[in-house]
């Protein structure tokens, strides 16, 4: 996934046998605003959110956040399958909860009567409340796809 011009460029500064092991590690963003993840996931922005594709395989994955889709990928090829499946399902759960929130806050505005008002700001807080608890779940992830990525930057090429 990274092109012949950018390993040319490289091969400049680093020793050939340095660059397969750093395109392993590496997150760059390619000149079309793509992320390309391990030579292996890319992370395109579309209408929908980010789309994960990975090379050489069909399924791409649609995610609300950049953040949770580079989480997703790190899981992934670390095989935590589960773990990963989890991410993209709190993902999931967060578009809809945003979009919960900005209704709930909609309704709360254009409430006629204060009965109305009161369901509509319970409903909201109850939303909010779920938010929290997700970004929380998502945040360990996070954490934990941070350390990994570090512990493989701070190692020495072989």
């Amino acid at each position: 996934m990274i092109d012949n011009q950018t390993i040319h460029k490289l091969s400049e500064l680093i020793p050939k046998k340095d660059i397969k092991s750093l395109q392993d590690i590496v997150i760059f963003q390619d000149e079309n605003g793509d992320y390309v993840l391990f030579n292996k996931y890319t992370i395109h922005k579309s209408d929908v959110g980010y789309t994960v594709s990975i090379d050489h395989i069909h399924n791409t994955y649609v995610f609300y956040s950049l953040k949770n889709a580079t989480v997703w990928c790190t899981l992934d090829k670390r095989n935590k399958i589960l773990e990963a499946s989890t991410v993209l399902n709190l993902d999931q759960k967060l578009a809809g909860l945003d979009s919960s929130i900005v209704i709930q806050s909609s309704l709360v505005k254009r409430a006629k009567n204060d009965d109305d008002k009161l369901v509509y700001i319970a409903k909201l807080s109850q939303a909010r409340a779920v938010k929290r608890k997700v970004l929380r779940e998502i945040d360990d992830f996070i954490v934990d796809s941070k350390r990994w990525q570090l512990s493989r930057m701070n190692r020495k090429p072989a």
